[in-house]
């Protein structure tokens, strides 16, 4: 399972599937101080086949440095320019398996 750990003043470390993290967040059931986002490059990238990256893009807090893309099969680049947060530099695009730019 794909998991982020969460920490909570109130319920010990979990392991959440990462689709959960999205939903409880976007419900505001879970405040984003309470992801410890080092933990974020525990999640393997090659168990998501498409990662949906605008999903993500809500979470202010994400880094996209802490995840592992470089794993990612296959990226959307289109997707990926619409996250004003992002930091291209943070990519290594040279060792990017395949690239999707149409």
């Amino acid at each position: 399972m794909v998991g982020i750990l969460v920490n909570s003043g109130i319920v010990p470390a979990i392991r959440i599937p990462i689709a959960g993290i999205l939903e409880m967040s976007r419900m505001g059931i879970l405040q984003m101080s309470d992801i410890d986002i080092r933990q974020m490059s525990h999640i393997d990238i090659l168990h998501i086949p498409r990662i949906d990256i605008l999903q993500l893009s809500h979470i202010a807090r994400l880094q996209m440095s802490h995840i592992d893309i470089l794993q990612m099969l296959r990226i959307d680049i289109l997707r990926l320019s619409h996250i004003a947060r992002l930091q291209m530099s943070h990519i290594d695009i040279l060792q990017m398996l395949r690239i999707d730019i149409l």
